[in-house]
């Protein structure tokens, strides 16, 4: 399938509350425009993830160079954790290992543990709190100072310890 299928589904179509799609579709394609998928595009188009393409001149006038320049992904210091889904068409596990391998800080790697997981799940998954959300949650807390906040019980969902009350 190709990403734009890819991104109109999701893994579980039961798993999705109803009651807050439209919130969903009144806010897309938030944060992205024409440019932004024009962009994605030339990504796709090209295999190399590099600034947009704005054609030759424009590219001499802005880049000084004919071609976009890659981004410059070993200035990326920040501890960078990835998830991906193994339907997820946008964002691969194949590109996001490749990724991996070009960040200089990534603390971790996760193809989240439910068979199909799309790009659109990460917003509207019910479950997505216990696959993706907890352990961001906890690497946070954990980075704080905290400790960890949630604990997987006997049936795979996440709960609040105690100490994480206050």
């Amino acid at each position: 399938m190709g990403p734009i299928y890819t991104l109109c589904t999701i893994s579980d179509p039961g798993g999705i509350d109803v009651n807050a799609v439209p919130t969903y579709f009144s806010q897309l394609p938030a944060g992205a425009s024409t440019t932004t998928f024009v962009h994605y595009a030339q990504l796709f188009r090209h295999g190399r993830f590099a600034q947009y393409d704005y054609g030759v001149l424009q590219n001499l006038v802005v880049y000084g160079s004919a071609l976009p320049p890659d981004y410059p992904l070993h200035l990326v210091t920040s501890p960078t954790m990835l998830y991906v889904g193994d339907g997820d068409g946008f964002a691969t596990p194949m590109d996001t290992t490749r990724l991996a391998q070009e960040l200089p800080n990534v603390i971790g790697h996760e193809i989240v543990k439910k068979a199909g997981w799309s790009h659109l799940d990460f917003i509207t998954a019910g479950n997505v709190g216990q696959l993706v959300y907890a352990d961001i949650i906890d690497r946070m807390n954990l980075d704080s100072g905290r400790g960890r906040c949630h604990q997987k019980d006997s049936i795979d969902n996440h709960q609040l310890n105690e100490d994480c009350n206050t």
